[in-house]
C-alpha cells in the first residue's frame, strides 16, 4: 500500500467491529471512529443478529470488521451466515468486511469456504493501513464487493 490517498470520504459510514477481545474493540474504535459511528459486539452469533437486523431496518453496516478466531463461529462463517441473511432481507449492496487475525494466515483463511471478505488484515493492526483501505473502499470508484 502507497500513501493514504487525501481525497475525504463522503458521508459517515456504519461499522460494526467483532472481536472477543475488548482491547482489540477499542483499539479498532479509536482507529475507525473518525469515519463514523461504530458499534462494537464481542459475541459472533449477536453480531450475526445485529447485522440480521441492519438488514431487516435497512440501515445496512457499510463496513464489518471482524476477527477471524472467535469462540462459537468464527469470522468466516460469521460473514457467510450475516451475507446470505442480507441478501435474502435486502436487495442494497453487501457490507465491506475486513477480517483480522493475530493468528491465521491469509492462505488458510482464503481456504475458508464459507469467508467473505474484502481485506485481510493481520494483529496487531497498523492505523496507517486502517486508513488506506478505508479510502481505498469508501472513497469515489470504490471496488464492489466480489463475494
Amino acid at each position: 500500500m502507497g500513501n493514504v490517498p487525501s481525497g475525504k470520504i463522503a458521508e459517515p459510514k456504519r461499522i460494526l467491529i467483532v472481536d472477543d477481545d475488548l482491547l482489540s474493540c477499542e483499539i479498532l474504535k479509536v482507529m475507525l471512529s473518525k469515519y463514523g459511528t461504530c458499534d462494537i459486539v464481542q459475541d459472533s452469533l449477536d453480531a450475526v443478529g445485529l447485522v440480521v437486523d441492519s438488514a431487516i431496518d435497512n440501515k445496512l453496516y457499510d463496513l464489518i470488521v471482524v476477527d477471524y478466531v472467535m469462540p462459537g463461529i468464527n469470522g468466516g462463517l460469521l460473514t457467510g451466515l450475516a451475507f446470505n441473511a442480507i441478501t435474502f432481507v435486502s436487495s442494497k449492496a453487501t457490507p465491506k468486511v475486513f477480517m483480522v487475525s493475530g493468528n491465521v494466515l491469509e492462505g488458510v483463511l482464503s481456504c475458508d469456504e464459507y469467508a467473505c471478505y474484502d481485506e485481510f488484515i493481520e494483529k496487531p493492526v497498523q492505523a496507517k493501513l486502517v486508513d488506506e483501505l478505508m479510502h481505498k473502499y469508501f472513497s469515489q470508484n470504490s471496488p464492489q464487493m466480489t463475494c
